[in-house]
């Protein structure tokens, strides 16, 4: 290979690590799915570092921060106070563990769920998922 062509390929890839780099750092707006550091990351009410992916709610606030709660009852008690968080807020779905969005999701609160905070609410993004884990909870409940 000769020093031109090398030249071309440290110049392409330096050009391919900074667009990979200002890809991984683009700010976030607000509707959009927040970014969870699971281990990391504080509850936003609790300050709990949020270490259950299964249970965490979160929105993307006006000036494109991610945040965080740890326990879906905890988004809840800060949305009785602001209201407006709602329509920007997803919740993990307890069935598949993906974000959903809370306006199409399904909460249910299940008294005996261990949640990390206790509340024992659960969010699935449909009835049928819903249904499915309190058969499931109530029977695995039974026998014990």
């Amino acid at each position: 290979m000769n020093t031109q062509t090398e030249r071309g390929f440290g110049l392409l890839s330096a050009a391919l690590g900074a667009a990979l780099l200002l890809a991984g750092c683009s700010k976030q707006k607000p509707g959009d799915v927040p970014r969870l550091r699971l281990g990391a990351d504080a509850c936003a009410r609790c300050g709990m570092i949020v270490s259950e992916e299964r249970f965490a709610a979160g929105y993307v606030d006006s000036s494109g921060r991610s945040v965080i709660y740890d326990d879906l009852g905890e988004f809840l008690a800060e949305a009785e106070k602001r209201p407006e968080i709602k329509a920007a807020a997803f919740f993990h779905d307890a069935e598949s563990g993906r974000w959903i969005a809370a306006r199409g999701a399904v909460v249910i609160r299940v008294e005996d769920y261990p949640t990390p905070m206790g509340s024992g609410y659960a969010a699935f993004s449909d009835r049928a998922a819903a249904e499915r884990f309190l058969a499931g909870f109530k029977a695995s409940r039974r026998r014990q």
